[in-house]
């Protein structure tokens, strides 16, 4: 046990240091403090949460704040995917200071997500993080209204839809509870989980949910986008999973079918229209939607070994999807936007044209890679749950895809005699990092498979 308050009660300062120091920084408009703030503070809610889940933490803080390994490896991937972002944006946000105050608040909010007590908290860390994003997006000028204001109008719908469907359960014991199964049948029960589901549909980019996806993501900077789709997206899936798997633990025979269903129109949906998309950060925006429809065949098997497969899925593919975006960033600051575009970018930058090139192999689901493991324990976990054809879908799905982030490889390794890009050591380190935990947890994915099963061990 004092171990256990040990570890809290270093999380804790963390989040509150994070939070005062990087405003203190953006007061004396001290870019290399913020910078410094966001990478340590970062790196010690990193490196603790992922001990507390590693050893099993189980323990209840000041009555709110629930420490056990699925709420810690969750905060380890949100402040890891905070870190990249943070080192990716120091040469490209033109307002710094400011970004990493808010980022810090963002880490915040993700953490009282993942720790949640109650729907209360989901709604409120969610609500919190959409807020911070719409402003951040707006901080990089007027130019990007449209997305800052288009994410903000899904953040409020998803708000709205939350609380009516929280609102239903209160009549219920452990109506808005996390401490177990809700206990009491009827409609008003599943038109509840109906309207939550729908509710954070609009944050994960479920379909039809997600027609926001696009527009906001290839209208935002590439260091943002990075952090709506490795960070804000999958912080959504943690609600999504404690809703489904804590308070409707006792109807999986209930919203397995409907989940099944968005998987499949998910997949589908994100990879068709991905196909014909001529500007690769709006590919990738696609792209993401379909990745969500494959953490969804983990959860349709309402099982130990899917939501296993689907923890494991959501930690590739948040280094996957930010080390893409933050490579888009780069080639985005030096107007290479398009396919076309990226013709010759082996030769203009190995790194960046390999790294892209891994990532979105790793996305395709191609070995040994830590994106093929991923979706090899998802469709494992669907044909154990007897979901045979859902598997058939994401496998044809994951074909699909192999298309379009062709065209984009094969771009990269055409030759074409352009001049070299220069790259900041800060994006650089973002981009590395997950490019190393891509290769290397894809030649030995065992120790994530393991953190997985441990997690989802805690919260069934």
């Amino acid at each position: 046990m004092t171990l256990q308050l040990n570890i809290i009660d270093l999380i804790l300062p963390s989040l509150f240091g994070i939070a005062i120091l990087s405003f203190v920084a953006l007061y004396f408009e001290a870019k290399r403090l913020s910078a410094i703030v966001i990478l340590l503070f970062s790196f010690l809610i990193f490196s603790s949460s992922l001990y507390a889940a590693y050893i099993g933490t189980n323990a209840m803080y000041l009555g709110a704040i629930h420490i056990y390994p699925f709420s810690m490896l969750f905060v380890a991937i949100i402040s890891i995917g905070v870190l990249l972002v943070g080192m990716s944006a120091y040469d490209y946000s033109k307002d710094y200071c400011a970004f990493a105050s808010m980022l810090g608040l963002s880490l915040i909010a993700g953490f009282v997500v993942a720790t949640s007590s109650t729907l209360l908290s989901i709604l409120l860390g969610l609500e919190l993080m959409a807020i911070l994003a719409s402003m951040l997006i707006l901080l990089e000028g007027r130019h990007r209204i449209e997305a800052a204001v288009k994410l903000f109008i899904m953040g409020s719908l998803f708000a709205a839809l939350f609380t009516f469907g929280a609102a239903i359960l209160l009549q219920f014991n452990n109506g808005v509870s996390l401490n177990g199964p809700i206990s009491g049948t009827g409609y008003a029960i599943i038109l509840a989980m109906l309207l939550i589901i729908a509710s954070l549909g609009f944050e994960t980019a479920i379909f039809p949910f997600n027609l926001w996806i696009p527009d906001v993501y290839s209208g935002s900077p590439g260091f943002i986008t990075a952090m709506l789709a490795g960070i804000n997206k999958k912080v959504a899936f943690v609600g999504l999973i404690l809703v489904l798997f804590v308070s409707f633990g006792a109807m999986a025979k209930t919203y397995s079918p409907i989940i099944e269903a968005l998987a499949i129109f998910t997949m589908f949906y994100g990879n068709l229209l991905a196909l014909s998309q001529k500007n690769v950060k709006r590919m990738l925006a696609y792209s993401s939607i379909s990745q969500a429809g494959y953490i969804l065949v983990g959860i349709a098997a309402a099982s130990i070994s899917g939501l296993s497969a689907a923890i494991f899925y959501i930690f590739a593919h948040s280094f996957m999807i930010i080390g893409a975006f933050i490579v888009v960033l780069v080639l985005e600051s030096k107007n290479i936007q398009k396919v076309d575009e990226y013709t010759g970018l082996f030769q203009r930058s190995g790194i960046l044209g390999i790294s892209l090139s891994i990532f979105m192999l790793s996305m395709a689901g191609i070995p040994p890679l830590i994106g093929f493991f991923g979706k090899f324990l998802l469709f494992y976990s669907a044909v154990n749950s007897k979901l045979l054809f859902l598997a058939i879908v994401g496998i044809v799905n994951s074909f699909l895809s192999i298309y379009y982030y062709g065209r984009v490889i094969n771009a990269i390794f055409t030759q074409r005699k352009q001049r070299h890009i220069h790259i900041g050591v800060m994006a650089l380190i973002a981009i590395i990092v997950p490019l190393i935990i891509v290769v290397a947890f894809g030649l030995f994915p065992q120790p994530i498979i393991n953190l997985a099963s441990i997690a989802a061990k805690s919260i069934i």
